[in-house]
């Protein structure tokens, strides 16, 4: 997985290794998430719905299939960090997703500021 800051929309972009091969996104929408943070600000992933069959560019990445769980109710959680077994927070977020004509989701934009939390990273947050 690829974790990007985009200055533009002051947010990070978190994508599959493989997205530089991916079709351009044809759509974006809107979803609600969960985002976990840990000690020192650490970045531990994030929670949305997302259907199995939109996950294709994801599986099909060995280096983020690894950190990518779907659950029977249509719950994927993307692992961003490894290795914190502190405190944790989670706080309920707008996430932006990309998709390709066929559906599949090639990107997630996660902004940096939102009702009650505020991401420093790159500056501050692990």
């Amino acid at each position: 997985m690829e974790l990007n800051y985009d200055i533009d929309a002051n947010s990070l972009r978190l994508t599959p290794s493989t997205s530089a091969g991916s079709p351009p996104p044809s759509r974006t929408t809107t979803l609600d998430a969960i985002l976990d943070i840990g000690e020192a600000g650490r970045l531990l992933g994030v929670e949305f719905s997302a259907d199995e069959s939109q996950l294709c560019h994801w599986r099909s990445d060995p280096l983020s299939t690894q950190y990518l769980t779907l659950d029977d109710n249509g719950a994927t959680y993307i692992q961003i960090t490894t290795g914190d077994s502190g405190a944790t927070r989670s706080t309920p977020i707008r996430i932006t997703a990309e998709y390709t004509s066929t559906n599949q989701l090639t990107a997630l934009a996660i902004p940096r500021r939102g009702h009650g939390y505020e991401i420093t990273y790159p500056s501050g947050n692990q």
